[in-house]
């Protein structure tokens, strides 16, 4: 992840996450993985927004950094946040590692794009 954070840092593009978990929990892992003050936002579950499936979250994420939806990119590893990257009309991303199931039918959840390891976002970013 950390090289395509910086080739999104060099294209002076904004990333940020938007995540259901909490911000304590959130923030943690963040500061473990050395990430805390890098992300140009962070919206979390318990930030007072409507959680993922729905869209609130990331249209507030894009309202705040001042950028349409339509040029977007929302990188997500559950069906909800596909559903929520679809219902804000922003391209989605299927990450296909982490949390997803073998019984899961990712064909169907109407991705944009999946990758299967992080530095194909690279790939997406240079696009």
């Amino acid at each position: 992840m950390s090289e395509a954070i910086e080739i999104i840092k060099k294209k002076k593009l904004y990333w940020g996450i938007v995540t259901n978990k909490s911000r304590a929990l959130t923030e943690k892992i963040l500061k473990f993985y050395g990430l805390i003050n890098h992300a140009d936002i962070l919206i979390c579950g318990d930030d007072g927004l409507t959680p993922k499936p729905s869209p609130e979250m990331l249209l507030s994420a894009c309202n705040s950094l001042g950028i349409d939806v339509g040029d977007a990119i929302y990188i997500g590893d559950s069906l909800r946040d596909i559903q929520a990257a679809i219902s804000a009309k922003m391209k989605s991303v299927l990450a296909c590692y982490g949390y997803l199931k073998v019984t899961d039918d990712i064909e169907s959840w109407g991705a944009d794009f999946f990758v299967r390891h992080p530095e194909e976002i690279i790939n997406l970013v240079n696009n």
